[in-house]
């Protein structure tokens, strides 16, 4: 699913947007079932390391840095022979910089398919409040959009921005939950998505 472009209307209107896709997203998530495994970007990585520390039944092919493009390119080999059951995917936002919206949500959209046509479970994290990581307006748009996008576009998915933001500044990290470079989350944050997971929460 993609929003029209007419909708980003930059920054300022985050809360707005907001507001929107938490009002239409009622449902809940089933928990996740055991083993688990991960793909994707450096987020799937933080929480496959809070699953090995609890001593969870996963197996990780994330990669540090990886696009949505590669991701789409690899998840059939990734998927071969794969005993899981269950597959949580963390991709897209390493392309905000190079691609627009509609191309990255085509790559995860690829990739979610291609799992579900394998008999398995696509969970995808949607991205999280890294608004602080971008300077320039146009890439803070452009992960506005696909937020909104991943959000509304799948229905097993965990809210990283919900989880993550704060209330007073949604799109930014709560205090305690953001890494200094505001991209990436910090043990605790990685530790608040995996709970989510557990339990079922979007």
């Amino acid at each position: 699913m993609n929003l029209p472009s007419k909708l980003l209307l930059g920054t300022g209107s985050i809360l707005g947007l907001a507001a929107l896709y938490k009002a239409i997203r009622p449902w809940k998530r089933d928990p996740i079932r055991f083993p688990v495994l991960f793909l994707g970007d450096s987020i799937s990585v933080g929480v496959g390391q809070v699953f090995a520390s609890r001593g969870l039944a996963f197996r990780s092919l994330a990669v540090i840095g990886q696009a949505p493009s590669q991701l789409r390119a690899s998840v059939q080999e990734a998927l071969a022979g794969a005993q899981e059951k269950e597959v949580v995917v963390s991709s897209g936002v390493n392309s905000v910089r190079g691609k627009p919206v509609s191309e990255i949500v085509e790559d995860v959209s690829e990739v979610l398919s291609a799992i579900r046509a394998s008999g398995k479970r696509a969970i995808l994290l949607a991205p999280p409040p890294a608004l602080g990581s971008f300077e320039r307006e146009e890439h803070q748009q452009t992960l506005t959009g696909l937020t909104i996008s991943l959000e509304l576009g799948f229905r097993d998915v965990v809210s990283l921005w919900d989880l993550l933001s704060d209330p007073n500044q949604p799109g930014y990290y709560k205090a305690g939950l953001g890494a200094p470079d505001q991209l990436h989350p910090t043990r605790r944050g990685y530790e608040v998505i995996a709970e989510a997971l557990l339990k079922g929460e979007r």
